[in-house]
């Protein structure tokens, strides 16, 4: 079981990765606001009333479902460079 899974570890990063990236960029929040905090201004003269963003969790989320997809495909060059010699 551990060789196979030394085997097929830069896949298996891949796809935790991409699934992670996935799930994080797919969940974004989003609030009624016009981006002005200090007074408040009527609808008719907020021109982008839905404001898109990330929280912190899901941006660490995307951040690390990079790495893991970065860090599958290094293991997997690696090795055959590695059987390539």
């Amino acid at each position: 079981m551990k060789e196979k899974i030394k085997k097929y570890i830069g896949g298996i990063f891949i796809l935790i990765g991409s699934f992670i990236t996935a799930y994080g960029v797919f969940s974004f929040s989003y609030g009624r606001d016009c981006g002005v905090r200090d007074y408040t201004i009527s609808g008719s003269e907020c021109s982008n009333p839905v404001a898109y963003f990330y929280s912190g969790e899901v941006r660490l989320l995307i951040g690390l479902g990079t790495i893991l997809l970065i860090a599958g495909i290094f293991v997997i060059k690696n090795r055959k460079k590695r059987n390539s010699e």
